[in-house]
């Protein structure tokens, strides 16, 4: 199995389509800051907003995921797509005094992560393994490419021009149920809970570079993620491999220069990231859609989480107490993998 097959089983334009697809989603909270700072909203408001904002994406892709185990990916993406245009556009002509649109534009963002990934289990489970690191790649480059971008004008050109097109080419079908196979929601808590971990690491480097004032280095944390996503589509490891070298990737930040722990670390959170994804998707029964947008909402709650213990260390130590946290994150994935 190879990238090659990938491209021609799904099209070269389905591939770069759903690259376009998913910058919406990591445009909107900056999106929304420049949004609320424009009218004059200040910075503790926005953050009120903000928080909310994130709240409202992580219920809406528990929505999102329930819906597409009912009606499949295509019908609910195409709904999601349709209903946060119209919430951007609302965010566009009334301005800031519409914040509670705000909110409604992070309830019905369209998940196209999520969904691709449904997609593929749907409609090619041999390639899944292949598919599921090129997924985790084209995230990290939405995360670098859409705050450099952000504006709420592009963003709702890109849901109407690329999420609705791409959520139009999902798989019809609905995950079938099996009924010979019962779901151990056990597992999938571990599963989630290593996926917070994983986001515990994001809001602590986050946090660091922040402190050291050199965010734009955040971009090489995306960069080395998406290359060993790539990687890990070639070269799969099994998962308390893969949790091994998360571990060491993420003590280089207390040993390297930052730059060079940014890539060497970066390059393997994401094949962590597709071995949990490939369990989620193995455990998920017919509730795919469900499991799979459960799993993703562990991210941003541990990054949140990463940020708050990140900020305190940082506030006692310096930038270096934020990178601590990391490894620390890294050693809750191995704990929770071995459960």
């Amino acid at each position: 199995m190879s990238y090659r097959e990938l491209a021609r089983s799904s099209g070269p334009w389905f591939l770069l389509l759903g690259l376009a697809a998913r910058l919406p989603y990591a445009m909107l909270p900056l999106a929304t800051l420049l949004w609320l700072r424009g009218g004059g909203v200040s910075f503790t408001q926005a953050g009120v907003v903000a928080a909310a904002q994130s709240i409202a994406i992580a219920g809406g892709g528990l929505l999102v995921g329930r819906l597409a185990d009912r009606h499949g990916p295509r019908r609910v993406g195409v709904v999601a797509a349709l209903l946060n245009a119209t919430a951007v556009a609302v965010m566009i002509v009334a301005g800031p005094k519409a914040w509670p649109v705000a909110v409604l534009a992070g309830l019905t963002q369209p998940q196209v992560g999520p969904l691709a990934r449904v997609h593929w289990a749907l409609s090619r489970p041999d390639l899944l393994p292949v598919a599921l690191s090129f997924e985790a790649a084209a995230d990290e480059l939405s995360f670098i490419l859409g705050p450099v971008i952000a504006g709420l004008p592009i963003m709702l050109l890109l849901v109407l021009g690329a999420a609705l097109p791409f959520a139009l080419r999902y798989d019809r079908r609905r995950p079938e149920r099996l009924s010979d196979k019962v779901i151990s929601w056990r597992s999938i808590v571990v599963l989630v809970g290593a996926m917070a971990a994983v986001g515990m690491i994001f809001g602590a480097v986050q946090t660091g570079v922040a402190a050291r004032g050199a965010t734009g280095l955040y971009a090489l944390l995306g960069v080395g993620s998406g290359l060993g996503g790539l990687l890990s589509g070639w070269i799969r490891l099994p998962q308390k491999v893969s949790a091994a070298a998360l571990l060491v990737g993420m003590v280089t930040f207390t040993v390297l220069p930052l730059p060079v722990a940014m890539v060497v670390g970066g390059a393997t959170i994401a094949p962590f990231m597709v071995s949990l994804f490939v369990a989620a998707e193995r455990r998920a029964g017919g509730r795919l859609g469900t499991v799979i947008a459960t799993l993703s909402a562990g991210g941003p709650v541990g990054t949140a989480g990463g940020q708050l213990v990140a900020g305190w260390l940082t506030d006692h130590y310096g930038p270096a107490g934020a990178f601590v946290v990391a490894p620390v994150a890294a050693v809750v994935c191995c704990l929770v993998i071995c459960l």
